[in-house]
């Protein structure tokens, strides 16, 4: 059995992904409010969840 600490992670490229990740959220929101008119709560909590993942995703890869 392989041990959880073997997850590839590295902090730096994770920074460098999540701010990336942040201003893909930022434009999606622009685009939200400009298509739709207005932010939901569902839109708000749905980006907050979902950027650490795609930064996550981002920096995998970058690393591969």
């Amino acid at each position: 059995m392989k041990s959880m600490n073997r997850i590839p992670f590295d902090k730096d490229l994770y920074k460098e992904a999540l701010l990336t990740a942040i201003l893909v959220g930022l434009v999606g929101w622009v685009v939200l409010y400009i298509v739709f008119g207005e932010l939901t709560t569902a839109d708000i909590y749905g980006m907050l969840i979902s950027i650490p993942i795609f930064a996550y995703l981002l920096h995998l890869l970058k690393q591969f």
